[in-house]
């Protein structure tokens, strides 16, 4: 039974959809929808490599520049209220707000 475990570590399955270099970020139905939008309009292929790339791009330029911070923290807040809204609904719950 020698050399078990290490088997197993070299043997490790990796997702269907993984990356080297990439990790997985979740985003909105309609954000994702209004990307490929954005991709067809720019004359970009259909790829996921494209995608993943623009999404990286806009997160670089996004955290790069620190006039955009206080934008980005309001779109934040507007983005949370959505997403709670989302669950609530799906939960057949009452509408809720979070922050100002």
């Amino acid at each position: 039974m020698s050399g078990g475990a290490s088997n197993q570590n070299r043997t490790k399955r990796l997702p269907k959809d993984y990356v080297p270099g990439y990790a997985a970020v979740l985003v909105r139905a309609e954000v994702k929808e209004e990307l490929a939008r954005f991709r067809a309009r720019s004359g970009l292929l259909h790829e996921s490599l494209v995608e993943r790339c623009l999404v990286t791009a806009a997160f670089e330029l996004l955290l790069g520049d620190p006039a955009l911070h206080g934008r980005w923290l309001q779109q934040f807040k507007q983005a949370v209220n959505r997403d709670v809204e989302i669950t609530i609904a799906d939960a057949g719950v009452g509408a809720a707000r979070v922050g100002p």
